[in-house]
C-alpha cells in the first residue's frame, strides 16, 4: 500500500472537513496528515516523511507553504528524493506555483494524478544572500524571486490585514510602494547578460505566475534548467498600471526598459540593504545575491 503524507497550511478554511474528505477519496492508500502551526514548521514536516520513505508528499497550501516544503525537501538525500512526487492542493491565498503546474482544487484530479502517476522534473532556485542580520544564507525557490520593489512589497504585505482579498490587496501594496521605493543600481552578471543600471524590478522565474495571477514570465520552463529574467528598469506607475492586463494575459512586453533573457546562474550585485529580497511573496533579505538553478531538482505531480 502505497504512502502518502498531507501538509496542511494551518490557516486553510475548513481544513477539518477537507481532511475528511481526502481520508475518503484516499481510502486504498496509507494516509498521514499535519496541520503546520507556525512559520516554517513545513521545513521540518518534509524532512521528517521524506526520511521515513514515502511515496507522495502533498501540500495543501499556497505559495509560502510550498515554498517551505521545497526547502525542508533539500535538505534532504538525494536518494530518497528521487523515490518520491510532491503534489499541490492549492488552498492558499497565493496559488500560482500551482498555475504552472496546471493544478487546480480538485481532489478527483489530484486522485488521478497519483493513481496514473502523472508527474515530471521540476528545477529548483537556489539563491545564496544577505539575511535581515547582515549574515550570509542559502535557501531555495520554485516559482520566483524577485528584487526591488517586490521585496518592499512583500515587507508591506506582512503587516497588512487582507481584509479586500489577496488580489485587491497585493496592488494595493504594490501602488502604495511606487511612492516610497527608489529604484536602486544594481550590477548584474552571467554567461548569458551583463547589466548595469536603476531598477524597478528584477525578476528570477521558475513558473510563469506571482502576485496572484500576473504571468510575468510566460517563457518561463519549469524544466529547462534555466531560470527566465525579467528586467524591468526605469518603468512608470503609468507603465505598470497600463500593462497590467498585458501581464494577466502573458504577453511579452513590448518596451525599451524590460529585458527578458534565461540563465542558469547568475550574480546580482548592490549597494548594502539598498535592494530587498521577495521569495515567493516573503521577504528574506538582500542582495547582492548569487542565484544557480538546480535542473530537475524535485519530482512534482503535474498536468502541463
Amino acid at each position: 500500500m502505497k504512502k502518502i503524507a498531507f501538509l496542511i497550511n494551518g490557516t486553510a478554511k475548513g481544513k477539518e472537513i477537507l481532511k475528511l474528505k481526502l481520508i475518503n477519496k484516499f481510502d486504498n492508500y496509507q494516509l498521514s496528515f499535519h496541520v503546520s502551526t507556525y512559520a516554517g514548521e513545513a521545513v521540518e514536516f518534509a524532512q521528517e516523511v521524506i526520511n521515513n520513505r514515502i511515496d507522495y508528499l502533498i501540500v495543501v497550501g499556497g505559495d509560502g507553504t510550498i515554498n517551505e516544503v521545497i526547502n525542508g525537501c533539500m535538505k534532504c538525500q538525494k536518494v530518497l528524493l528521487d523515490t518520491i512526487s510532491i503534489g499541490v492542493l492549492p488552498y492558499g491565498s497565493g496559488n500560482d506555483f500551482s498555475k504552472s503546474l496546471g493544478i487546480k482544487k480538485d481532489l478527483d484530479q489530484l486522485k488521478k494524478l497519483i493513481e496514473n502517476d502523472i508527474s515530471g522534473p521540476v528545477d529548483i532556485g537556489k539563491i545564496d544572500y544577505i539575511n535581515s542580520d547582515d549574515q550570509r544564507e542559502s535557501r531555495y525557490f520554485i516559482n520566483i524571486t524577485d528584487v526591488g520593489i517586490g521585496g518592499v512589497a512583500a515587507e508591506k504585505l506582512s503587516k497588512n490585514r487582507r481584509l479586500m482579498g489577496a488580489k485587491i490587496t497585493y496592488h494595493k501594496v504594490i501602488l502604495q510602494s511606487f511612492f516610497s521605493y527608489k529604484p536602486v543600481e544594481i550590477d548584474l552578471k552571467s554567461d548569458a547578460i551583463k547589466w548595469k543600471g536603476k531598477i524597478l524590478s528584477l525578476c528570477m522565474a521558475n513558473g510563469n505566475y506571482f502576485a496572484n495571477g500576473m504571468c510575468i514570465a510566460p517563457q518561463a520552463n519549469l524544466s529547462d534548467g534555466k531560470i527566465q529574467l525579467v528586467i524591468m528598469g526605469k518603468v512608470s506607475i503609468f507603465d505598470y498600471i497600463k500593462n497590467l492586463s498585458n501581464v494577466k494575459k502573458g504577453k511579452i512586453l513590448e518596451h525599451p526598459e524590460i529585458t527578458y533573457v534565461k540563465v542558469d546562474s547568475c550574480i546580482i550585485d548592490a549597494k548594502k540593504r539598498s535592494c530587498p529580497i521577495d521569495m515567493d511573496g516573503e521577504f528574506i533579505g538582500y542582495a547582492p545575491l548569487e542565484l544557480k538553478v538546480i535542473k530537475a531538482g524535485l519530482n512534482f505531480l503535474q498536468i502541463n
